[in-house]
């Protein structure tokens, strides 16, 4: 693993800055950004307060109210985690990359290990991704993710499933990337790389997946240590597929532009034609448009649809970056 004293990264305007690890702090910090899931909250606070110590290690926790109007503020304040010091830090601007940063200003820890505050860890977890990072194995850890039955609708697929981040269903081969329900990354990574990055809302872990392995940090899987992600039922409708699809092309649309430097020919018209192909593929469903009947090819075309007019946006802005390899790049070139 590398070692870097400090950083200072901006990042859409908002500096970022970490401090050296210190041999007196704590070996783990546990970061958790919430906003106005109450409720959810709280059950994900007793699953972690079952959550195993790693022997010999010392571990903080912040948990971070990000502008909430419920009772978070009363659930994170009312929280205490045996042998853990818990810290309760308000951030009134909403933007999980936002709170994150805000956590990170202020941890300590050697290992950083993220979590969602809709999520069941197991009992393992804390073990099982901070270790790696703490004998030096690993520079970032991906847990694994998966959508328990209680949650999920019958006609639910394994695509439906992989779509809304779950690991249980990942070819072998598939390219390494990290989950924010479950992960964990190692202190210099930030200070090589800096904060996430706050002109995102949604697949910030996935871009500094992309970032880090790019970089020749080393990124190991851990999905057999599995954190249930209790989704809400919105997330199941043919509307909350379609809001993910949108998600992911903001996501491509920004690597797309500044970690790839993409000039794609004729954008408008593929743009067009994609919105052609949907139109035929609805008109062979035969029937009303319905929750069971969104299947994978219509959600990529969802997907490709709201892509061409992100990717035009944000062709106009100067490279944040500049261009890196992708994934397949990297591991075809051995690193």
């Amino acid at each position: 693993m590398r070692e870097h004293q400090q950083f200072a990264e901006v990042v859409s305007g908002v500096q970022v800055a970490m401090q050296a690890p210190v041999h007196n702090g704590p070996d783990i910090s546990v970061i958790l950004g919430t906003r106005n899931r109450g409720e959810q909250l709280r059950d994900t606070l007793r699953a972690l307060s079952d959550v195993k110590l790693p022997p010999g290690r010392t571990v903080e926790l912040y948990l971070v109210d990000n502008g909430s109007t419920d009772s978070t503020a009363k659930v994170c304040r009312n929280f205490s985690w045996p042998k853990v010091a818990a810290r309760h830090l308000h951030v009134a601007e909403p933007g999980l990359a936002r709170s994150q940063n805000a956590e990170l200003r202020l941890a300590r820890g050697r290992a950083l290990l993220f979590l969602d505050d809709d999520v069941r860890p197991p009992a393992e977890w804390l073990i099982a991704l901070a270790e790696p990072i703490l004998t030096g194995s690993a520079d970032a850890v991906g847990g694994g993710v998966r959508i328990p039955p209680a949650v999920k609708p019958p006609w639910t697929t394994s695509d439906h499933e992989e779509w809304l981040a779950s690991t249980d269903h990942w070819e072998p081969d598939r390219e390494p990337i990290l989950i924010g329900a479950s992960m964990a990354i190692a202190r210099p990574v930030f200070a090589a790389l800096g904060g996430f990055d706050e002109d995102l809302s949604h697949g910030i872990d996935s871009l500094y997946s992309y970032r880090l392995v790019a970089a020749g940090f080393t990124l190991m899987l851990r999905h057999d240590v599995i954190t249930e992600h209790r989704l809400d039922p919105h997330r199941f409708t043919r509307e909350g597929l379609a809001e993910q699809a949108t998600r992911r092309a903001e996501l491509h649309a920004f690597e797309m532009r500044h970690l790839r430097d993409w000039r794609p020919r004729f954008p408008r018209l593929r743009w067009l034609e994609a919105k052609v192909r949907l139109m035929r593929l609805r008109a062979r469903l035969h029937g009303p448009l319905t929750n069971e009947n969104l299947a994978l090819p219509e959600m990529r075309l969802i997907q490709e649809i709201a892509f061409w007019p992100a990717f035009l946006r944000r062709q106009r802005e100067p490279l944040r970056y500049g261009r890196c390899p992708s994934i397949e790049e990297v591991a075809g070139n051995g690193g």
